[in-house]
């Protein structure tokens, strides 16, 4: 309107208001701590446009419905429709406990031995052994030291206070 009283109309437009979409929830398939090399598979409730993070940074490529976690930290996803984005879901919370180091054997003399005879393999690690012949556990099996008489391939593994088991070490007796 003018100081005549006189007022023209603009052309109009017209806003198109889109719905945000819900924010997801996160599930997991599996226990979220486990142990190095281990996996869970998470799954967002959004069926499509979906957008996973780990703390915070997005991560690339990971737009399905589910996604699988190896690594530790936060994780959580938005959902987006084409023109807008949720909010983040509620964040899932990994933890990848540490295996142990990976112990070598020592045996104290020949690993080719005479019938009758024996030789001692001992682990480096000091506590949560389990002595295996042939890929089989020893039965009480489970100290530093092992005393071996019998021919194949034996192996020690180590349980670390965690539960996590290291990569196996094995030695041969012929």
């Amino acid at each position: 309107t003018n100081n005549n009283n006189y007022f023209a109309t603009s052309p109009s437009i017209t806003v198109t208001v889109n719905s945000i979409p819900t924010s997801p929830t996160i599930t997991s398939k599996n226990p979220t701590t486990f142990c190095q090399g281990g996996v869970d598979t998470l799954l967002s409730s959004a069926s499509s446009g979906n957008q996973w993070y780990l703390n915070g940074t997005a991560i690339s490529g990971a737009t399905g419905t589910s996604y699988l976690a190896t690594g530790a930290g936060n994780y959580t996803v938005v959902a987006s429709n084409g023109n807008c984005s949720s909010t983040a879901s509620p964040a899932t919370v990994i933890t990848v406990n540490q295996s142990p180091a990976t112990p070598t054997i020592t045996a104290n003399g020949s690993t080719s031995i005479c019938s009758g005879s024996s030789v001692t393999l001992t682990s480096s690690i000091s506590s949560g052994n389990q002595w295996y012949l042939n890929s089989s556990p020893i039965t009480g099996a489970t100290n530093s030291s092992y005393i071996a008489n019998a021919n194949g391939n034996y192996t020690v593994i180590v349980t670390g206070s965690n539960g996590c088991n290291s990569i196996a070490s094995s030695a041969t007796l012929v």
